[in-house]
């Protein structure tokens, strides 16, 4: 599969949206597996996975098609198109370890900071120096395989995203939407 060059202004307006984290961090729920050839190619040159790359992947479902868009902070960079007449099936893995971005926490360095003033910013510091060394990247979470009709090596074709278990039923409900 390609990117391709489209004009998102032809396809109108999105019957469904994969919505972002509610903390105004404009990061998507979602994060990228596997599926698309030339991200994947880029991830294998780079040997690291998705959730350490700087762009977000985002999901929008139209009439007749899926678009998946890479976004790096508020700018679109690339973007990738599916009929959804091509989807067979979606397969779903729930309660799978997964090496994702986990979902962003509460800032407890800016609450210790305004809370204790001064004697605060040193405390925030250390808690933040803490949480850094204890996070891992290993979350419990979803899988989700996009199934098209197409085939490589007698096998179909897969999109494969993930997300954390606080996210799998927003992600379920709009991967629910893509089959006609």
């Amino acid at each position: 599969m390609k990117w391709i060059n489209i004009n998102k202004e032809l396809l109108g307006e999105p019957l469904y949206v994969m919505p972002n984290y509610d903390d105004g961090s404009n990061r998507s729920i979602i994060d990228y597996i596997s599926g698309l050839s030339e991200l994947d190619e880029t991830l294998a040159e780079t040997g690291k996975p998705f959730s350490s790359m700087n762009v977000e992947l985002n999901m929008f479902v139209y009439e007749n098609t899926v678009l998946f868009t890479l976004v790096q902070g508020s700018k679109e960079i690339e973007h990738f198109t599916i009929d959804r007449e091509k989807v067979v099936k979606i397969n779903i893995r729930h309660k799978q370890t997964l090496n994702i971005r986990k979902d962003p926490g509460k800032d407890t360095g800016s609450f210790i900071s305004k809370t204790f003033g001064v004697f605060g910013n040193v405390i925030a510091k250390i808690a933040k120096l803490i949480n850094v060394k204890i996070e891992s990247k290993l979350v419990v979470g979803s899988v989700f395989e996009i199934v098209l009709d197409s085939t490589i090596n007698a096998q179909n074709e897969k999109i494969v995203i993930a997300c954390t278990e606080k996210n799998k039923e927003k992600v379920e409900m709009i991967c629910s939407k893509i089959i006609k």
